[in-house]
């Protein structure tokens, strides 16, 4: 019987690390996202001058 309690406090302890690295993950998921978002914001507000636009130096372009 104390085997058995031993391979449960064995399990609780994997599964909390489990959860806390799903925490952890989630967490840094949301970072990264909050990031490229902020990137994105930033790009599509910065203009860029005629000439360095796409295309510009080869006339190939929208």
């Amino acid at each position: 019987m104390e085997q058995c309690a031993c391979v449960e406090r064995e399990l609780d302890k994997v599964l909390q690390k489990f959860l806390t690295y799903g925490q952890h993950c989630e967490q840094s998921l949301e970072e990264l996202l909050h990031y490229v978002g902020q990137l994105r914001a930033e790009l599509a507000s910065a203009v860029l001058p005629e000439d360095q636009r796409y295309g510009a130096e080869t006339g190939f372009g929208p």
